[in-house]
């Protein structure tokens, strides 16, 4: 046997044979196969899944003069509701007669604070008072709590209340919570009627205001400069938070 003869019987060995039924996938996204005697070629269909086009992308294809698809933005999740905030209702207040049941005796316990106030609790009735200099009003704060939420009463007298400055603005009692104040009151101390502001309160006078609160830290704040504020009753859902004293005092 020849040379030539020896290698087209290796050629015929080693060849791949195609089957009538070599096909792969079905349908439209079948390969196509095309088959002939000693060869057969493949055509397929590959589906890539290309990045979205970014910004240097789409510089190279205006360059190019090719159309350019700007990318579409990710879908942000939306923000998950917030629960609204509960806000304390306004005070109300009216004016009460002297209660001497209201005043129990006890032990008188005293301090004078850094910026000029002096701050007393004898029995139940706590004494707020200043006399200060001309210039600005510092603020005192007297913190109750935390204290669940709830409602709370307090009779108050405002004997005092003069200011020579309008900033920051002066008060004789404010109320807040959680370290935000929420309402103040000042005193008509002059001749004539009372204002019609809700919160101009009559001087010399003893005045039961009621609340609501959300909870949280209460304060008691004043801000004048010459003052005298006394408060003989201060609960919360119908307990005293003037005994034990507050926490300045204590």
């Amino acid at each position: 046997m020849t040379v030539t003869a020896l290698l087209s019987l290796f050629a015929a060995a080693s060849a791949q044979t195609i089957n009538p039924t070599d096909t792969k996938g079905t349908g439209a996204d079948a390969d196509q196969v095309e088959r002939g005697t000693t060869t057969a070629s493949v055509t397929q269909t590959v589906n890539l899944k290309l990045p979205e086009a970014t910004a240097l992308h789409q510089h190279y294809a205006a360059r190019a003069g090719l159309p350019v698809t700007p990318p579409v933005p990710a879908q942000q999740p939306a923000p998950a509701p917030t629960a609204e905030p509960q806000v304390s209702e306004w005070p109300t207040w009216q004016t009460v007669p002297d209660d001497p049941a209201l005043q129990s005796p006890g032990a008188r316990q005293e301090l004078r604070t850094p910026n000029g106030y002096r701050v007393a609790l004898e029995g139940s009735t706590l004494e707020v008072m200043r006399k200060g200099y001309l210039g600005s009003a510092p603020t005192l704060a007297l913190p109750f709590g935390p204290l669940p939420a709830g409602t709370w009463r307090m009779r108050v007298r405002i004997d005092l209340l003069r200011n020579f400055t309008t900033e920051p603005r002066p008060y004789a009692l404010g109320i807040g919570h959680d370290g935000q104040l929420q309402t103040t009151f000042t005193a008509h101390t002059g001749p004539g009627d009372l204002p019609t502001e809700r919160n101009a309160l009559p001087a010399q006078q003893w005045i039961l205001l009621t609340g609501t609160s959300p909870g949280g830290q209460f304060e008691i704040t004043v801000r004048a400069m010459d003052v005298a504020l006394s408060i003989n009753e201060l609960t919360w859902n119908g307990q005293s938070l003037l005994c034990p004293p507050p926490a300045l005092l204590a």
